[in-house]
């Protein structure tokens, strides 16, 4: 029993090195936070059972997880080329160009994950993340410092990893430098920022003329009034509610 045992966290810990390896981090540097799907292993004789009678051994907690590694958030990055963008189709032969007035900022790692307008607000376009929104119920992987009050390097960052219920992602907003340094005074019209998702069928006229939502391959959320938008130029009030489970959660 106990060489079993040992085999089995030998293994466990070999799906932890994958997991980082995914990552570009160091096993040390990861660690698992909460519980994983308890899904058995499934063999000729019925989930759960081996031949003979004997149980059969649930699949270990990091190659489950490794099965589920979510990687977008080390390897997403914006699409900033046109040839990236020839994913996306053509309505009537339309070339994949960048849309204009965006300028994409590399980050130390020569990996593009943020942009700005290089000129005056003006002109409808959007900005494309590469990587797709996971899958229900995928692994996520999110750094942290060790000591929240004290800014260390990367190679000491701890990487907290669990199960999410929902698909996610996150966005930061900000000012545009050439805006902040031509606008001395209020600006005298409302900005509209939206940001949503798109299906693969996202044309690339959409990309360098529209708003997210505004066609029938997108949803999105517009800062101007708050309204959710798919398929039209006109939104619907947005109102979330939390479902049940998690407000029961929250009140815990």
């Amino acid at each position: 029993v106990a060489g079993i045992r040992i085999e089995a966290e030998l293994e466990d810990q070999a799906w932890r090195g994958f997991c980082a390896a995914e990552l570009g981090i160091a096993p040390s540097q990861l660690c698992l936070s909460g519980p994983t799907p308890a899904v058995p292993s499934v063999g000729p004789e019925g989930a759960g059972v081996a031949s003979g009678g004997a149980p059969r051994r649930t699949i270990p907690p990091w190659r489950r997880v490794f099965y589920d590694l979510d990687v977008a958030g080390v390897e997403g990055h914006l699409l900033h080329t046109d040839v990236s963008l020839e994913f996306f189709p053509s309505r009537r032969g339309e070339a994949a160009s960048v849309p204009r007035g965006l300028i994409f900022v590399p980050d130390e790692q020569d990996r593009v994950r943020s942009c700005y307008l290089s000129g005056f607000l003006g002109f409808d376009r959007c900005a494309v993340a590469s990587s797709p929104l996971p899958s229900f119920c995928s692994a996520t992987a999110l750094p942290r410092l060790p000591d929240p009050s004290e800014y260390v390097g990367p190679e000491h960052w701890i990487w907290q990893t669990a199960y999410r219920p929902a698909g996610y992602y996150e966005v930061t907003l900000g000012c545009s430098p050439v805006l902040q340094e031509r606008q001395r005074g209020p600006m005298d019209f409302s900005p509209c920022i939206s940001v949503g998702l798109c299906t693969p069928g996202f044309t690339r006229v959409a990309i360098n003329s529209k708003q997210a939502g505004w066609d029938a391959e997108s949803w999105a959320l517009h800062g101007d009034d708050g309204h959710t938008f798919h398929g039209a130029s006109h939104g619907e009030s947005f109102e979330w509610e939390a479902p049940a489970a998690l407000r029961r959660v929250a009140s815990e």
